[in-house]
């Protein structure tokens, strides 16, 4: 089964496009999730001390990709199909 997220209202994609830290912490909670998984490091067999985790580098890296993204790539004019602008 899949898992259904909410998904981030419209306005606060736009706060974070213009630069208010609450409104991208927001979004970098929602994909919170997801960065974890595509951070995470397995244990390497044979060498002591290596148990999987989160790699922290990797973790600020995609964050930080995403900041930009939403900053400076992201089209506000251009909605999703079938999304409505809602104030």
């Amino acid at each position: 089964m899949k898992h259904k997220q909410k998904r981030i209202p419209y306005g606060v994609i736009l706060f974070a496009k213009i630069g208010d830290p609450e409104a991208m912490e927001m979004v970098l909670y929602h994909f919170d999730h997801y960065i974890n998984a595509h951070s995470y490091h397995p244990t390497i067999e044979g060498v002591p001390n290596t148990g999987g985790g989160i790699n922290v580098d990797i973790k600020a890296h995609i964050q930080e990709k995403l900041m930009h993204q939403i900053m400076f790539d992201y089209d506000p004019t251009r909605l999703p199909k079938g999304e409505k602008l809602e104030f």
